[in-house]
């Protein structure tokens, strides 16, 4: 499902590379807490050359300094390592409501 760019998103982290052989991605995530994106059931990737798609994570947890996911449509290394470089983000209108002395970084 494509989504249009015009939408509210926040750029949670980004796609950094493969994690072993069956298709997991590692996230270097921009939270301010490394599991911070695990609040999510679906995110958003894309970049300037990918329009935004929405995903289910099928499973994910924190790994060392990293995210691990395992998203649908990616079943191996190589399809993993095509993902490098896509940014994951979630609507804004998702994201818990702060507090008036409070923005988000996106902010």
């Amino acid at each position: 499902m494509e989504v249009d760019a015009l939408d509210p998103m926040v750029i949670m982290g980004r796609i950094v590379g493969a994690q072993g052989i069956l298709g997991w991605v590692k996230i270097q995530t921009f939270t301010e807490y490394l599991d911070g994106l695990l609040d999510y059931d679906a995110w958003y990737l894309g970049n300037d050359k990918q329009p935004w798609r929405k995903v289910e994570v099928l499973e994910a947890n924190v790994h060392g300094k990293v995210l691990v996911a395992r998203l649908p449509g990616i079943l191996d290394r190589t399809t993993a390592e095509q993902c490098k470089g896509l940014l994951v983000a979630v609507h804004r209108d998702s994201l818990p409501k702060q507090a008036p002395d409070e923005y988000y970084w996106s902010d």
